[in-house]
C-alpha cells in the first residue's frame, strides 16, 4: 500500500491502485492511514521519519514540507529501502505536481502518478537486486535514528483522553458523596467542633479544583482530538447491521461537498424524504402456519438470471466516493449475482467496467444534441457485452440541486465523452453540473425519436423515469423492453410523487405486458417486498450503494446487497412466502385500501 497525502488538512492526493486487492483487512489498514494523515494535519507529528507499527506490516512515512509520503510493508522488508522508495517518490511528486499541491480541491486530485508508484514498486519488491543491495550498503541517512512506534501509541490518544474523562467522571461522583457529608456534618455542627467541616469542605473543594484543571488542560490543549479520533475509530471498528448506517460512515469518510453530491435532492427536498416515507404508509399482510423452511429470491430480468431481484441503479461519478470508482460497484454486484446499470457519467469509462468482471451489466444513456455521440456510445456498449440500454427520460434540463450550488461543486470531465465532446463550461459562480447537463443534452428529445435509438441498436431499451399511467402506455406504443418507475432520486423535479405512490398506477397500465421496475427510497428488505406486492419484477438501489462505497469500498457494496437480501428473506418468511413469485397484493394495504375499507 502506498499513499500520497496533502499534510495541512490530509486530503489523500494519489494511492496505489492496484495495492491491497488480495490484503485481508485492506480496508481497515486503509482507515489506519487516513487516521494517521488526520493526526498529522492536526500538527500532532513526532518526527518528519517515522515507522509505525501495525499487526505484521509496518507504515513507513516521510513528511517533507506540505506532503506526506507513506507505505505499508511487511516487518522483514528493511527499513532503509523502504526509505530510499519514499524518496524516489518524494523527488517524483515534488518535480511533476509540486507547483499544484495546495491548489488540489479533491481527493486522489493526482491519481496520474499512479503509473509513476506501479514502477517505483516493481524496482524496490525484489530486494535481491544489484540495485537494491547497492542502496542496503549506502548511508544517504541514518535509519538507525528513525523513531518506530506503534499505530495503537500514535492512534491512541482518543484512548488516554477517554480514561481522563472517566477519572474526572468518578471525581465528580466522589465530589457528591462528600458533599452529602459536608451538609449532613453542617447540621451537626451547632453541637460540635467546626473542625470537621472546615476538612470536609476543604476536601471537596480540592476535589473540585482538581476536576475543573483536568478539563482546562484537556479542551485548552486538545479541543477537537477527542472527537476527531473518537469518529476514526468508529469508521475503523463500526460494523453496520442496516444499510441507512451506511450512510452515517459515509458522511464522516467524505469531504462534504461530495457527501452533499451524493446525499442530497431537489430544491426542497420534499420528494427526497418522500420516496422513503412512503414506503412506511404501506403495511404488510402477513400469512401464518406456510412452509418456509425454504426461501427462493432468485428471479429474471430480460431473462437473465439474478440471485434476488435487487439491481444497482445508474448512479454518477463513483471515484468521487472511493478510487476504486466504477470497477469496484461492478465487481460487488457479480459477486452478489446480480445487475449493475452503469451511468453514462461514471468515472471509469463502459470499457473498464466490462473488462474487470463478468457480472451482466446495462447502460443508461442520455441523448446528447450531438446524435453522432450518442450513437457511437451505444455502439460501445453493444460491442463490450451491454445486455440492454436504460433510456433516462426525465432529464431535459438538469434539476436544482442547491446543495450542490451552494458548495460551488466541481465535477471532473466525463470519461466516456473524452474525445468525443468538450465538457469544460462556465458554471456561472455554482455548480458546473448545470451548465455541462444543460449545454450537451437534447431537450428536443421526445416519443419520436424512440424509433432512431431502436434503429442503431439491436439492444432492448428500458425507459426510466416513468410515473404516470399516460406516459406507461406511450412506452409501450414505442416499444419498450421494459419500464423504470423512477422520479431520478429526487434529484430532478421536486414535489412530484414518490415512485412507490404511482408504481400500482403504472402496472395497471402496462398489464403485464412488458416488466415494471421500482427505483428510489428503498432501505428496507421491507421495501422490496412491498414493491414486488405491487407489481414490480425488481427494484433498483442507488444512494445505499454509493454510501457502502464511500464507507467501505468494494467490500461496503457487497454488504449493502447482502443486507438487503437477508432482509427480504425473513421478510419473505415471515410472511408466508417461498418464492418471490409467492409475493402477491394480497400481502400489502396502502392509504387507499384503508380508506375503501372504512367506507364499507
Amino acid at each position: 500500500m502506498t499513499m500520497i497525502a496533502r499534510v495541512t488538512d490530509g486530503l489523500p492526493l494519489a494511492e496505489g491502485l492496484d495495492d491491497g486487492r488480495d490484503l485481508l483487512d485492506a480496508e481497515m489498514y486503509k482507515q489506519q492511514v487516513k487516521a494517521l494523515f488526520k493526526n498529522l494535519s492536526k500538527g500532532h507529528i513526532e518526527a518528519s521519519r517515522m515507522s509505525v507499527e501495525t499487526g505484521p506490516y509496518v507504515f513507513h512515512y516521510i513528511v517533507e514540507g506540505r506532503v506526506c509520503y507513506l507505505t505499508m510493508c511487511d516487518r522483514s522488508y528493511p527499513k532503509k529501502l523502504a526509505f530510499h522508495y519514499l524518496e524516489d517518490l518524494k523527488s517524483e511528486f515534488e518535480r511533476v505536481n509540486g507547483a499544484h499541491i495546495e491548489t488540489a480541491a479533491r481527493p486522489y486530485a493526482f491519481i496520474k502518478f499512479d503509473t509513476f508508484i506501479q514502477k517505483t514498486k516493481k524496482l524496490y519488491q525484489d530486494t535481491r537486486t544489484q540495485r537494491n543491495i547497492t542502496k542496503l550498503n549506502d548511508e544517504l541517512y541514518e535509519v538507525q535514528q528513525i523513531m518506530t512506534r506503534n499505530v495503537q501509541e500514535v492512534l491512541g490518544v482518543g484512548e488516554k483522553l477517554d480514561q481522563v474523562s472517566q477519572m474526572s467522571s468518578r471525581l465528580t461522583s466522589e465530589s457528591r458523596i462528600y458533599a452529602d457529608k459536608a451538609r449532613d456534618l453542617n447540621r451537626q455542627a451547632l453541637i460540635r467542633k467546626w473542625a470537621p467541616v472546615a476538612i470536609v469542605l476543604g476536601v471537596v473543594f480540592l476535589l473540585f479544583w482538581v476536576k475543573t484543571k483536568l478539563w482546562n488542560l484537556l479542551y485548552h490543549f486538545q479541543p477537537r482530538i477527542l472527537e476527531k479520533l473518537f469518529s476514526c475509530n468508529r469508521i475503523m471498528a463500526a460494523e453496520p447491521v442496516k444499510v441507512d448506517e451506511f450512510r452515517e460512515l459515509a458522511r464522516q469518510a467524505l469531504p462534504k461537498m461530495y457527501y452533499d453530491f451524493f446525499n442530497g435532492g431537489a430544491e426542497d427536498q420534499y420528494t427526497l424524504r418522500e420516496n422513503e416515507e412512503a414506503f412506511r404508509r404501506i403495511t404488510i399482510q402477513p400469512r401464518v402456519l406456510l412452509d418456509v423452511s425454504s426461501i427462493d429470491l432468485s428471479t429474471t430480468v430480460l431473462g437473465y438470471n439474478i440471485s434476488m431481484p435487487v439491481m444497482i441503479a445508474p448512479t454518477s461519478r463513483h471515484k468521487l466516493a472511493n478510487p476504486a470508482g466504477e470497477i469496484a460497484t461492478a465487481r460487488a454486484a457479480s459477486a452478489c449475482n446480480t445487475i449493475m446499470v452503469l451511468s453514462l457519467s461514471s468515472t471509469c469509462t463502459l470499457e473498464e467496467v466490462a473488462a474487470c468482471c463478468d457480472a451482466v451489466r446495462f447502460f443508461q444513456l442520455y441523448v446528447y444534441k450531438r446524435r453522432d455521440i450518442t450513437a457511437k456510445l451505444v455502439q460501445r456498449a453493444e460491442n463490450n457485452g451491454y445486455k440492454a440500454i436504460v433510456l433516462t427520460g426525465d432529464s431535459p434540463r438538469h434539476g436544482r440541486r442547491e446543495a450542490d450550488i451552494k458548495n460551488k461543486i466541481i465535477i471532473p470531465a466525463l470519461k466516456n465523452v473524452e474525445g468525443l465532446l468538450t465538457t469544460k463550461f462556465v458554471n456561472g459562480g455554482g455548480s458546473n453540473l448545470d451548465s455541462l447537463a444543460n449545454s450537451t443534452r437534447d431537450p428536443s428529445f421526445s416519443w419520436e425519436d424512440i424509433g432512431w435509438l431502436k434503429s442503431i441498436t439491436k439492444l432492448p431499451i428500458l425507459i426510466k423515469g416513468i410515473l404516470t399511467r399516460e406516459d406507461a402506455i406511450k412506452a409501450l406504443e414505442v416499444g419498450a423492453a421494459g419500464i423504470i418507475v423512477s422520479n431520478h432520486g429526487a434529484r430532478q423535479l421536486d414535489y412530484c410523487p414518490a415512485t412507490i405512490s404511482v408504481l400500482e398506477e403504472v402496472v395497471h397500465a402496462v398489464g403485464g405486458k412488458v416488466p415494471v421496475f421500482l427505483d428510489g427510497g428503498v432501505r428496507r428488505g421491507t421495501d422490496i417486498f412491498k414493491a414486488m406486492a405491487l407489481g414490480a419484477q425488481a427494484v433498483l438501489v442507488g444512494r445505499p450503494v454509493m454510501y457502502g462505497l464511500a464507507a467501505k469500498g468494494e467490500y461496503g457494496v457487497r454488504r449493502v446487497l447482502e443486507m438487503l437480501k437477508e432482509e427480504l428473506e425473513v421478510t419473505m418468511a415471515l410472511a408466508g412466502c417461498s418464492s418471490v413469485k409467492e409475493i402477491s397484493r394480497s400481502h400489502v394495504r396502502t392509504k387507499h385500501d384503508r380508506h375503501l375499507l372504512s367506507l364499507l
